[in-house]
């Protein structure tokens, strides 16, 4: 049976498979980039316009999802690799460029962060 891409998709099992860096799907991708961490900024009460934020992410980060799925990385080898090309395709009038390990440590600091909403929810103990 073909699972409907509208499905509603299983935040636990996304953290996992980040979590143990497995292949993620382009559904998944976008469960990280996009819908938790607007999940996380609703609880907070960020009040930018986080729709139009998520539609520029998105149309920057297409191609760069697309060869992280192609090369087939790991999920959180994806996730660097998407948000590294993304800081600096934004960033490319800049002299510096953001170096990797800049990018991993906020991504650690945005899993912690992403664990914590989680717990508080009540997802986990």
């Amino acid at each position: 049976m073909k699972k409907n891409p509208i499905d509603k998709i299983n935040s636990n099992l996304v953290l996992d498979k980040y979590h143990l860096n497995k292949l993620p799907t382009r559904r998944e991708i976008y469960h990280w980039l996009i819908d938790i961490p607007f999940l996380v900024a609703t609880e907070k009460g960020v009040c930018e316009d986080l729709h139009s934020f998520a539609c520029f992410y998105l149309d920057t980060a297409g191609p760069f999802i697309d060869k992280a799925i192609e090369q087939k990385y790991g999920f959180k080898d994806a996730i660097h690799f998407i948000n590294y090309n993304v800081i600096n395709t934004v960033r490319k009038d800049k002299e510096l460029e953001v170096e990797m390990d800049s990018v991993i440590k906020i991504e650690k600091e945005n899993f912690e962060e992403v664990l914590k909403f989680f717990k508080n929810q009540g997802h986990f103990h």
